[in-house]
């Protein structure tokens, strides 16, 4: 079988993400030819919305880069995170990327899968005062009568709120604990993203997956024949799990 990729967390589309943008790029051409999937949990915009005339001219462009990746062959799919829970159907028809919700109970070359971006376990004010002003209709009906230049630096502001804060142990161990809880009800692969801190975790017969980010680690999941495995970009190499800094 080919091989199913997993990715969150890029925060990509603001100035200053040349860098992190021209690797994940990268990391695109090299699975193009190798992946049957790739499937990104969340947050892969720093703030993903849609005007009138669609995405704006950053964040088209690394979606147009996962379009030809989605014209190859490959199934690309994005569950909704907090920083990109405003994109729709029009996002999806216009670049072949499938949307998923957040989370997603699937079946994966024979495994049952559960994909989540995990912002649904963050109780901090920050992220629950966020999360209700990106998910808003009428925060969404809003922005869209703002010009695009300030709505997205107001935006910027806001999801900075959300990104700045430090990772929590306790948050850390909440999502390990919703994992480990439904790999014991019948899922072979949990797979999260959100508290930018990779993970691996073998819990019985199952594997708990914290793909991590592209900010700081440039991890990813690969998921094969031989299992489920986090990997370190552009090495290939098996990453070594982190733990939540206090």
């Amino acid at each position: 079988m080919k091989p199913l990729y997993f990715v969150s967390d890029l925060h990509l589309g603001t100035r200053g993400d040349e860098s992190r943008r021209e690797r994940f790029l990268a990391f695109l051409t090299g699975i193009r030819d190798r992946a049957s999937g790739l499937f990104i949990l969340g947050d892969l915009f720093e703030f993903g919305f849609e005007y009138r005339h669609g995405l704006t001219a950053r964040n088209r462009a690394i979606a147009e880069e996962l379009a030809r990746v989605a014209k190859s062959g490959v199934r690309v799919a994005l569950v909704r995170g907090n920083h990109d829970c405003w994109l729709r159907e029009r996002f999806s028809r216009a670049y072949g990327i499938e949307l998923l919700d957040s989370p997603s109970e699937l079946e994966l070359e024979g495994r049952r899968v559960l994909l989540s971006h995990g912002d649904e376990l963050d109780r901090s004010f920050k992220t629950r005062v966020t999360s209700a002003l990106f998910r808003s209709r009428v925060a969404n009906s809003l922005f869209e009568l703002l010009p695009e230049r300030l709505g997205s630096r107001l935006a910027g502001v806001i999801a900075g709120m959300s990104r700045a804060s430090r990772i929590k142990p306790k948050l850390v161990k909440a999502l390990s604990d919703f994992a480990r809880e439904r790999l014991q009800n019948a899922f072979d692969c949990v797979i999260l993203g959100h508290v930018h801190v990779p993970t691996c975790e073998r819990v019985g017969p199952g594997t708990y997956l914290n793909t991590g980010d592209w900010i700081t680690h440039f991890t990813y999941g690969v998921m094969d024949e031989q299992g489920l495995a986090l990997r370190r970009f552009p090495t290939g190499e098996p990453a070594r799990p982190e733990a939540a800094k206090t």
